[in-house]
Order: structure tokens, then C-alpha cells, then sequence
């Protein structure tokens, strides 16, 4: 019964894995970046910020959007937000601190803008989830672009396990 029961036990959590590398972290193919009004660096890993910042140096927009790129602690950043750089840079603070919170207030921001082109950069596990989130929101021509399209760190498996609860939740509340 016992060995029954911990057969059960490890093809669940396989299963669970199998499911999580196919939702969250197998890599997304990135979308065709082609020009854009704008790029949007999510916050959190500084990858994203390294990828957008890769973007802008290519010549894909005229604008650099960094979500709460203010805040305490992100100092490459901070610096962005707070000195002159070639392309203009917004560092706007989310409405609330998530990323529902974050398409909201960036979505708000490309309408006063006039940005009908978004690319939009974060890590590959978080993609499906802003991708959802943003298109409810955001009313323009929207990419994605996955800021460690070829990375499997553990870091990535812990991101991936807890999308599952907040992309739940987008299919829950389907609110802008």
C-alpha cells in the first residue's frame, strides 16, 4: 500500500513538473521585434531590464518604459530613470504592485502617448501571464520578448511554480 502510495506520489509531482516546463518554462519563441513605439521592461529580474535596454540600443523605439524603475534597490535602473539617455525613459510607479497593476498604469500611459507598438519584455516563465493581462488592457499592436529565452535555473523553476496561482487568478478576474 505504502509503495502504492509513493508510486502515486512521484508520477504526480512529475506530472506537476512536466505540466509547469510545458506551461511556464519551456521557451517561448520570441516574437518578431520589428519597430515599436515603445519598450517595456517589467519590473523585477534585472535580465529584463539588460534585454530592453539591448532592444533600445538596436534602434527598436524612441521610448523606454521601466516599471517602477524608481524603486529602492534597482540601482542600474535608477540610474536610467534619473539621468539623460539617447531615448526618452518613463519609470512610472504600478497602480498596484503586480502586474495587472503594471498593464494598467503602462496601458494608461501608451494611450496619452499615442504608442500603438509595444514591446513588452519579461522573464520567459511570467510571458503567458503579462501577455494575457496586457492584451486586456492595452488596445495597440503588442510583442513579447522573453529576456532569458535559453535559461533553466532554479530560479526559473521557483518563478514557474508560483505563476501558477497568479495565472489562476487572471482567469478569474478578467478586469483590466
Amino acid at each position: 500500500m505504502v509503495r502504492r502510495l509513493v508510486k502515486i506520489g512521484v508520477g504526480v509531482v512529475v506530472a506537476g513538473l512536466l505540466l509547469t516546463y510545458v506551461t511556464f518554462v519551456r521557451p517561448v519563441p520570441r516574437d518578431k521585434v520589428q519597430r515599436a513605439d515603445v519598450v517595456v521592461v517589467l519590473a523585477g529580474e534585472s535580465s529584463r531590464l539588460d534585454t530592453g535596454l539591448r532592444l533600445m540600443q538596436q534602434g527598436v523605439a524612441s521610448a523606454l518604459v521601466i516599471s517602477n524603475g524608481n524603486a529602492k534597490g534597482w540601482k542600474a535602473a535608477n540610474i536610467l530613470c534619473s539621468t539623460r539617455q539617447p531615448f526618452v525613459v518613463l519609470c512610472p510607479k504600478p497602480s498596484s504592485d503586480s502586474t495587472g497593476g503594471e498593464a494598467k498604469t503602462i496601458s494608461h500611459l501608451a494611450r496619452e502617448n499615442n504608442w500603438n507598438r509595444m514591446v513588452l519584455v519579461s522573464s520567459n516563465y511570467h510571458l503567458r501571464r503579462a501577455r494575457t493581462l496586457f492584451n486586456r488592457c492595452y488596445r495597440g499592436e503588442l510583442r513579447v520578448y522573453s529576456s532569458e529565452p535559453d535559461r533553466l535555473s532554479l530560479g526559473t523553476w521557483v518563478g514557474a511554480m508560483l505563476e501558477w496561482p497568479k495565472y489562476a487568478a487572471t482567469q478569474i478576474d478578467r478586469d483590466c
